[in-house]
C-alpha cells in the first residue's frame, strides 16, 4: 500500500496547481491521498523570525492532529509532498514520527533541511524566490544529497507572470515528480 500526504504552506491550499496536480498524480499511480490543511495561523511571518517559528509549531500541531488515526505501518511507500512551509512541517513531522518516508520539496525553506536526512527526497526552487535564497538553498540541498531543480525567473509559487512559461514549468515539476516516485 501506497500513501502520499500534501503540506500546504501559507496561502497556497492543495487546491492550487502544484499540489492539485501532484495530488492527482500520486492518485493515479496507486497512492491513497490526504490533503492536510492549516488554520488560524500568524499573519505577516515574512522576515519575522519569531512569527515563523510560532507558524511552525501551530502547523505542526494541526498537523499531528489530522494524520493521529494514520496507521503507517501498513504502508510500503510513503510520500510527503510539501509546498514552503509545508516542507518543513512535513520533514518534521516524518523525522518525530521516525518514518521512513520520500519526500517532494515544493519551494522548500532553508530550514527545511534541519530535519531532513540525506538522499531522502527532491526540491524545486524558483532563483526569484523571495523566501529562500538561491545560493544558500542550493548549498543545504547539495550537502543533503538532494537534487534541487531551478526555475529561472519563477517566484515563491514557481510562477514568472508568463502564463504559457508557468504552464511549462509546472509540467516540468509534474514530470519530474512522477520520474523521482516510479
Amino acid at each position: 500500500m501506497k500513501i502520499c500526504v500534501l503540506f500546504p504552506g501559507l496561502g497556497y491550499t492543495t487546491e492550487l496547481p502544484l499540489l492539485y496536480y501532484s495530488g492527482k498524480m500520486t492518485l493515479k499511480l496507486g497512492y491513497e491521498l490526504v490533503r492536510l490543511n492549516y488554520h488560524d495561523l500568524p499573519g505577516n511571518v515574512k522576515g519575522n523570525r519569531e512569527k515563523m517559528l510560532e507558524t511552525f509549531n501551530i502547523a505542526s500541531a494541526q498537523v499531528a492532529d489530522q494524520l493521529k488515526d494514520i496507521d503507517w505501518d501498513k504502508y510500503d511507500e510513503i510520500l510527503f509532498i510539501g509546498k514552503s512551509i509545508g516542507t518543513a512541517v512535513a520533514a518534521n513531522y516524518g523525522k518525530v514520527m521516525g518514518l521512513k518516508v520520500s519526500y517532494v520539496f515544493l519551494t522548500p525553506l532553508v530550514e527545511t533541511f534541519l530535519y531532513t536526512t540525506p538522499s531522502t527526497g527532491i526540491a524545486f526552487h524558483g532563483n526569484a524566490d523571495p523566501w529562500a535564497e538561491t545560493d544558500k538553498l542550493i548549498k543545504v540541498c547539495n550537502e543533503n544529497d538532494t537534487p534541487v531543480h531551478i526555475y529561472e525567473g519563477a517566484n515563491h509559487s514557481l510562477e514568472t507572470g508568463n502564463i504559457v512559461r508557468d504552464i511549462e514549468i509546472a509540467s516540468d515539476v509534474m514530470k519530474k515528480i512522477q520520474d523521482y516516485i516510479l
